[in-house]
């Protein structure tokens, strides 16, 4: 593990980390409590008063219990298929596990919207069977059992890929020799997953708020879902910034109970993340390793469907074709936009700050929690305190741009850039960095003449990293983006009610296509990192 070089230069980076983070999250937190807002609308009743009607606490209830159900399925599903993924080197394997990974890169509206073109009374299932077989999907779908399955297929990569990378640091002598006198099973219980069980907290953490925080999926498969009631306050014409306040504390309240929870379990767990890598190791075997197959199989089909539906309608569907695709132009473009400046915004950040987490692991670990909090917080209750924070006449230059947006989005998805980086940094061997040191003097001469030359496939994982989390966001852009800024996901939701399925579904296969390519640059900038690093 490298040994934390201590310097005023450091700690003076490692205090400016700090503070990013407290303009990015805390600033719009504290706007959420401080700040001025619109009541002449509001109804003038305490925020609890307001958040004190039954059915709002039922709703919120019911959220709950929905986050915990998708949690509790994309655990059963992740873990044995993270452990298959970490056992093997097989292309067949790497294929189907950039297929399983695909639809956590795309906003979870879009596989809904697959799923309910595949599943639609006029839709392929129906053709493909009865009517009376789509209605039966069609009431499936639209139902929270619905809600439950797309978001199960978005956000099981987030727990197959931290079991597959806390598994991957693991000693495979000590398993080998563990296996001499227990069987496979016993070792699994009582080895491998306490030794992943921080990996796999965290996964279950951030599949529950990124569940709870989930809006478009909830509305378009008229599941009613508590951030919902949040957004709606801001979007509907009415806008009720009061209440929709008032309903966003519970969120802020669970949101910073799991950032706290992460961040215990990260200081348990950051030493064995990352810092080496043992290879291929036969984790499953035998019928074990056949059903995480097939579990694999399963999912990446599941999580194909809908999308290769998306493609096929968007290319042969009425409204669609090139015409359709030509007509999303502006909207690729913002996309584009927003997630080319993001990433490289994220990376300038990212850079230094891993480098110094990497060389102060305790002090770097605290000043991150703040950016942790941003990556909790569900996005509508996020944007509400941008809104709150810099909708105000000192900052309409900001407000009324990009800048805005590139805020929400930095806010957002800072947390795991930074740590990417910092992951990269810790493979450096410590005699480099020290040489570094002494030869170069400062951290800028340090950066820009080793490390960062030393570091690029880390770098370019880091920023295809940023790339593919700004391009598939949807909940935090469409809060605040500017007029004639809208983005290819917000394009999609926008177009669904009114517009031709074929022109609709041409604007989400333009989003696969991109999200397709940047997945394909991330997974040969990761092969890079392993071979040179």
């Amino acid at each position: 593990m490298n040994v934390g070089v201590r310097n005023p230069g450091s700690t003076a980076g490692l205090a400016a980390v700090f503070v990013t983070g407290l303009v990015l999250v805390l600033v719009p937190l504290a706007a959420l409590l401080f700040g001025e807002m619109d009541t002449t609308s509001a109804d003038p009743e305490s925020l609890w008063a307001s958040f004190s009607e039954p059915h709002l606490r039922g709703l919120l209830v019911g959220s709950l219990g929905l986050a915990l159900s998708v949690t509790v399925a994309t655990m059963l599903l992740g873990v044995p298929i993270g452990l298959l993924l970490a056992s093997s080197r097989s292309r067949t394997v790497r294929l189907l596990a950039l297929l399983h990974v695909l639809p956590l890169c795309l906003p979870p509206y879009l596989g809904a919207l697959g799923w309910a073109g595949l599943a639609g009374q006029t839709g392929s299932f129906g053709q493909m069977f009865t009517e009376g077989a789509g209605i039966w999907m069609s009431g499936i779908l639209y139902s929270k059992a619905g809600f439950v399955l797309v978001m199960t297929i978005a956000l099981t990569p987030v727990v197959s890929l931290l079991t597959w990378a806390f598994a991957r640091s693991i000693d495979a002598s000590a398993i080998e020799a563990a296996r001499l006198g227990r069987p496979t099973g016993s070792v699994l219980a009582r080895i491998v997953y306490p030794l992943c069980l921080p990996g796999i907290t965290l996964a279950g953490l951030l599949v529950f708020v990124l569940a709870l925080g989930e809006v478009a999926v909830g509305q378009f498969l008229r599941v009613p879902v508590y951030a919902s009631t949040v957004f709606n306050r801001l979007a509907d014409l009415s806008f009720l910034p009061f209440d929709a306040l008032a309903r966003a504390w519970p969120l802020v309240f669970v949101a910073v109970a799991v950032a706290a929870v992460c961040y215990l379990t990260e200081r348990r767990g950051h030493a064995a993340l990352g810092l080496r890598d043992a290879g291929a190791t036969n984790w499953l075997q035998g019928s074990q390793r056949l059903g995480a197959a097939t579990l694999l199989v399963l999912v990446a089909t599941l999580g194909m469907l809908p999308i290769g539906s998306l493609v096929i309608r968007g290319f042969f569907g009425p409204g669609g074709g090139v015409t359709g695709m030509t007509a999303a132009g502006n909207a690729l473009g913002n996309s584009l936009l927003y997630a080319t400046l993001g990433a490289t915004c994220m990376l300038g950040i990212a850079v230094p700050a891993g480098y110094l987490w990497s060389r102060n692991p305790k002090v770097g670990h605290f000043v991150s929690l703040p950016l942790l909090v941003g990556l909790t917080l569900p996005a509508v209750v996020l944007g509400l305190g941008l809104v709150i924070a810099w909708n105000q006449p000192a900052t309409q230059w900001i407000y009324q741009g990009i800048g805005i947006v590139l805020l929400g989005l930095l806010a957002r998805y800072l947390y795991p850039i930074v740590r990417t980086a910092k992951l990269g940094f810790d493979r450096l061997p410590d005699t480099w960095l020290e040489a570094a040191r002494i030869h170069q003097g400062s951290l800028l001469r340090r950066l820009v003449f080793v490390i960062i030359p030393a570091s690029l496939p880390i770098i370019a994982t880091a920023w295809t990293l940023g790339f593919l989390l700004v391009q598939r966001d949807m909940d935090t852009t469409i809060i605040f983006y500017p007029p004639g800024g809208e983005c290819l996901p917000v394009r999609a939701l926008t177009l669904e009610a009114n517009a031709p399925a074929g022109l609709t579904a041409a604007t989400a296969g333009l989003q696969v296509i991109v999200t397709a390519l940047a997945l394909g640059l991330l997974s040969m900038s990761a092969r890079l990192q392993r071979r040179f690093c």
